[in-house]
Formats: structure tokens, sequence, C-alpha cells
């Protein structure tokens, strides 16, 4: 079932990158990761990922940006998103979750598993 789900990463913290990757690989899904949120724009519109796992503090255009853009995309506008971030800014939530994103999860406190566990869920 999963193999045929793609996921794009938008992550700029390298090895968190490769292990969510890694990790989601693992679980049977296609991965795409980008380190840079106008090339994830730019995969998100060229490939129309099933979900997409959001970092809001990367380089290119930031987080949020890339969130506005992505629901201004008549192609990506339901595409599920999880924002996976450092930040538990309270305008950074709610401004993200303005944007319909499927969860808001800190990076501090959530173990790998348990984002596999809300990526699946969204999946569903």
């Amino acid at each position: 079932m999963n193999a045929t789900k793609k996921i794009l990463i938008v992550e700029d913290n390298e090895d968190l990158l490769h292990m969510l990757s890694n990790t989601l690989r693992g679980e049977g899904f296609l991965v795409v990761e980008t380190k840079d949120g106008l090339q994830g724009f730019k995969i998100a519109q060229e490939e129309h990922p099933d979900l997409i796992l959001l970092d809001l503090d990367i380089p290119g255009i930031d987080g949020l940006t890339f969130l506005k853009k992505l629901r201004g995309d008549k192609k990506n506008k339901d595409t599920p998103v999880i924002i996976f971030s450092n930040s538990a800014d309270i305008e950074n939530i709610s401004e993200a979750m303005e944007q319909d994103v499927f969860c808001y999860l800190v990076k501090s406190d959530w173990e790998l598993n348990e984002v596999i566990g809300k990526v699946k869920e969204a999946l569903k």
C-alpha cells in the first residue's frame, strides 16, 4: 500500500532529513527530499506528493511562505502537510493551522516512531 504513496520532506537539517527519509522508505513509502523551500515548492508542483513533511525554518523560502504558495496552487491545495519544526511560537502555529495543515509537531516533543505514525494517519 505505502509504495504508491509519495512523501516530500522539506528539511534543512541533513541528519534529520536522512533519518526521516530512511525510516519512511523502510516503511515502504516513496520519498523525495530537499533542504530548500523554493526547491521543495518546485518539486511539489512537478510531482504532486501525497503528503509533505515541512520544516518552517528552511532556506529559499520559509515554511509558512511555502505553505501559503502550496495552498494557492490548484493541484496541491488539498495535499496533507505535517509541520515538523523547532518553533513552538504560538503565532507560527496559528498561522500554519490557518493554512489547513494536518498537524503541527514541535521536534523536541516527538519521537521518530510517533512522527511516522502521524504520517500514516494523515495518509489514511
